[in-house]
């Protein structure tokens, strides 16, 4: 049965969190439902967030390991949670 968190990470990252994840740090992007705020950022970055750039309702940043992707989905500020992705196919030549 899906947590309610579960609704907000997009299906790559909820495929990472279903395998377990592939240990280490993940790069994230976090869209809010309000504008960032102290408080805000001080409940991100207490559930593992790293902010690195933010402004408005989206959020970058990273996290140590999976278990922070649950914490941070869990939080009502957050509507949306993304994993980082390949911009291009392993070639690296642009096309996929």
């Amino acid at each position: 049965m899906n947590e309610p968190w579960q609704a907000k990470l997009d299906p790559r990252t909820r495929a990472a969190v279903d395998e377990g994840g592939p240990g280490g740090r993940l790069d994230v992007l976090v869209a809010l439902h309000e504008p960032l705020t102290a408080a805000v950022r001080h409940q991100l970055q207490t559930a593992g967030l790293t902010l690195m750039s933010g402004d408005g309702t989206v959020v970058a940043g990273h996290v140590p390991d999976v278990s922070a992707l649950k914490r941070l989905a869990a939080l009502a500020a957050v509507r949306r949670l993304e994993s980082s992705r390949p911009l291009f196919g392993e070639g690296g030549g642009g096309k996929e």
